[in-house]
């Protein structure tokens, strides 16, 4: 009972297309900020949650260079970029190949009262000849999944 009762009152990820082609997706997690920050800061962890992405990391000084294979039904896609923490809670991802035109992402989190507010800017733009509004649909979707996965591992314990 108290677990459908926990399934039923959290939070939903608010997910957004940017005028600019960047989404945006926002939530406050029931955990706290170490453990979050804990899975955020591995790129690996991060994938294997999602269950639809592929990711590989190694070391690179502060850094870590990351391989992201994305099976999806328009193409998989394969790139490399370096996530790098950017102090407290933060951590930026930028293009490292040319696998893609351009990719950048950044991680965000903060303690609020009664947990931890996980933020996420990505903006993907591919070589596909496919329209952005298609990419930007997608990688939404994407997102949205990717939170709520995050959302109920990181609140399960």
């Amino acid at each position: 009972m108290l677990l459908l009762l926990s399934l039923a009152i959290a939070a939903e990820p608010i997910v957004e297309i940017e005028d600019d082609s960047w989404i945006s997706a926002d939530i406050v997690l029931a955990a706290p900020i170490d453990k979050v920050a804990a899975v955020l800061s591995n790129p690996e962890e991060i994938g294997r949650i999602d269950g639809t992405v592929t990711v590989t990391a190694k070391p690179d000084e502060a850094c870590m260079l990351t391989r992201t294979v994305v099976d999806h039904p328009i193409a998989s896609v394969a790139y490399d970029s370096r996530v790098c923490p950017e102090g407290d809670g933060v951590w930026h991802a930028q293009l490292a190949d040319d696998g893609l035109r351009s990719f950048e992402s950044i991680w965000t989190v903060t303690e609020v009262s009664g947990g931890t507010r996980m933020q996420y800017r990505v903006r993907t733009q591919t070589n596909l000849m496919v329209p952005q509004w298609i990419i930007n649909r997608s990688s939404a979707k994407s997102v949205a999944h990717t939170f709520e996965k995050l959302r109920d591992h990181l609140e399960a314990s």
